[in-house]
C-alpha cells in the first residue's frame, strides 16, 4: 500500500510539473532571409522576456549582416568580392569573414578535404 502511495504521489507529482512546463510562455519569432524561412521558439522560464519587436529585428539585423558578409548569390557581399579579386595581394577582410574561412580550413583539415557529391557521403 504504501509504494502505491508513493507511486501516486509521484505521478501527480510529475503531472503537476508537466502542467508547469505547458504553461510557461513560447515567444515566437519568424521571417524571412537568404532566399528561405527562419522559425524560432524561446522559452524563457523566470526570467523577463525582452520586447519582441525588438528581439525580431535584432535577428533579423544578424541575418542580414551574415548574408552582407557570405552571400554567394550577391555580387557585393564580402565573399563575392573576395571570391572575383583576381589579384593574390592580401586584402582586407572582416573578422567575422576571417573566422568562417578558418572553420571552413579546419573542417577540410578534419576531414583530410573530402567533399560530398551527389550519392556519397562523408
Amino acid at each position: 500500500m504504501r509504494a502505491l502511495l508513493v507511486a501516486v504521489g509521484l505521478a501527480l507529482t510529475l503531472g503537476a510539473c508537466n502542467g508547469q512546463r505547458a504553461a510557461l510562455p513560447v515567444y515566437e519569432l519568424s521571417g524571412q532571409t537568404m532566399g528561405t524561412s527562419f522559425s524560432i521558439k524561446l522559452v524563457t522560464p523566470g526570467e523577463e522576456m525582452p520586447d519582441k519587436s525588438l528581439l525580431q529585428r535584432d535577428v533579423t539585423d544578424v541575418l542580414e549582416r551574415i548574408d552582407d558578409r557570405m552571400s554567394t548569390w550577391q555580387p557585393d557581399s564580402e565573399l563575392s568580392l573576395f571570391n572575383s579579386n583576381p589579384s593574390t595581394d592580401w586584402i582586407n577582410v572582416s573578422a567575422e569573414f576571417c573566422a568562417v574561412i578558418e572553420a571552413a580550413l579546419d573542417v577540410s583539415s578534419f576531414t583530410s578535404g573530402l567533399t560530398c557529391s551527389s550519392g556519397s557521403s562523408l
